[in-house]
């Protein structure tokens, strides 16, 4: 009997369900702190937070303001170098 193992698109979509859950119980939070906290790297919790505030959803208030905060971050950090 072999392993099965999760698509690409199924892997992005619990990492993303992961990051969106912690920040819901964490409040604002890093995101290294997030990759800490989840095991994941650094880049994938960046990717997550990006599809995130990218393609929003029906999500808490809350959620979305911290999905808000990490945009202007990206953005300036962008800007400025």
């Amino acid at each position: 009997m072999g392993y099965q193992t999760a698509s690409i698109g199924l892997t992005r979509d619990v990492n993303r369900s992961a990051v969106l859950r912690l920040i819901g119980i964490a409040g604002p939070i890093a995101r290294t702190t997030i990759a800490a906290r989840l095991g994941l790297s650094p880049a994938t919790v960046t990717a997550s937070t990006r599809e995130l505030i990218d393609q929003p959803r029906y999500m808490p208030a809350e959620y979305a303001a911290i999905l808000v905060d990490f945009r202007r971050r990206r953005d300036a950090s962008a800007m400025y170098g």
